[in-house]
C-alpha cells in the first residue's frame, strides 16, 4: 500500500506509538526496539478486542526532534505533538530498524558483561530540552457497528515487554501509544498534494448535541507508567497511553 492511501483515506482511527529519548545515542537503539515489539501488539490487540476487525502497520517510522522547556511540553511531544519540533521530519524504514536491532543483539550476546547501557540525558541548553521521537503508525479497521475501543489490557503488556529490554533506561527513553483519529494525524505524514482527512459536520453536529467536553484523542485507562488502577485519579489532559471508549 502508498503512503497516501495508508492515511488518506484507508482508516478513521490510528495508533501513534511514539518513542522518544533524552539523547540521540540512546534513541537509535529504543526505536529499534520499539519497532520490532510493534507487530507483536497488533497481533495482541487483534486477538483481544472484538470491536477490531483488523490492524496494519505503517511501514516507515517517522524520526522529530523536538525542543521543550518543561514537562507539560515533553508531555505533548509524547503525546504526538509535532508544535515545538525544530527539524524536518525524516522517516525510515522498518527494514533498517530490524536490521540495526539485530545487529546489536548479536553484539551483546558475543560479550560476557552486563549488556544494559548506563545512557545520561544531554544537558539542558539554555533551559531548554531536546526530545528526539520516531513513531510509528498503525491503522486500526473497527468492525461494523462498533462504537467503542479499549486498548488498555494489549498496551500495557507492550509497554512492558519494552521497558522489560536491556536497551531501555528509564531516565532517558519513554514510550506512550494514542489512539488519533484519521482528522488529527500531524500534517507531515501527508506528501505534497494530497488532501489529508477533515472531521465531517456531522460528527461537529454530535457533539453539539451530546453537550460533552471534548475528549483528548489519546484519553485511556492507563498512567505513564502503566498503571491502570491509578490513571483514573491522575488522569489530565495529556498524560495518557491508549484509549478507552472511543466513539467512531
Amino acid at each position: 500500500f502508498e503512503g497516501h492511501t495508508f492515511f488518506t483515506k484507508d482508516f478513521k482511527y490510528y495508533l501513534s506509538v511514539v518513542s522518544g529519548s533524552l539523547n540521540e545515542e540512546a534513541q537509535g537503539d529504543w526505536k529499534g526496539l520499539v519497532q520490532s515489539k510493534v507487530r507483536r501488539l497488533i497481533g495482541s490487540i487483534e486477538q483481544s478486542q472484538p470491536n477490531v476487525s483488523y490492524a496494519r502497520p505503517f511501514t516507515k517510522g517517522y524520526e522529530r526532534v523536538h525542543r521543550v522547556k518543561n514537562d507539560e511540553e515533553k508531555d505533548q511531544v509524547m503525546q504526538g505533538s509535532t508544535k515545538y519540533q525544530v527539524s524536518k521530519t525524516e522517516t525510515v524504514d522498518e527494514a533498517e530498524n530490524v536490521k540495526q536491532l539485530s545487529a546489536e543483539q548479536t553484539s551483546i550476546d558475543n560479550i560476557d558483561e552486563p549488556a544494559t547501557k548506563v545512557e545520561k540525558p544531554d544537558e539542558k541548553e539554555n533551559g531548554m530540552t531536546t526530545i528526539w521521537t520516531t513513531t510509528y503508525y498503525v491503522g486500526i479497521e473497527m468492525v461494523p457497528g462498533a462504537t467503542s475501543l479499549d486498548i488498555s489490557f494489549p498496551v500495557q503488556d507492550f509497554r512492558q515487554q519494552c521497558t522489560q529490554a536491556t536497551q531501555y533506561n528509564e531516565d532517558v527513553n519513554s514510550i506512550r501509544v494514542v489512539v488519533v483519529k484519521s482528522y488529527d494525524l500531524p500534517d507531515d505524514v501527508f506528501k505534497e498534494g494530497e488532501q489529508r482527512p477533515v472531521r465531517t459536520k456531522k460528527n461537529k453536529a454530535a457533539k453539539a448535541a451530546n453537550g460533552t467536553k471534548k475528549r483528548n484523542a489519546g484519553e485511556a485507562n492507563l498512567d505513564e507508567n502503566g498503571d491502570a488502577q491509578n490513571a483514573s485519579k491522575r488522569r489530565s489532559t495529556n498524560s495518557q497511553d491508549a484509549t478507552n471508549g472511543v466513539k467512531p
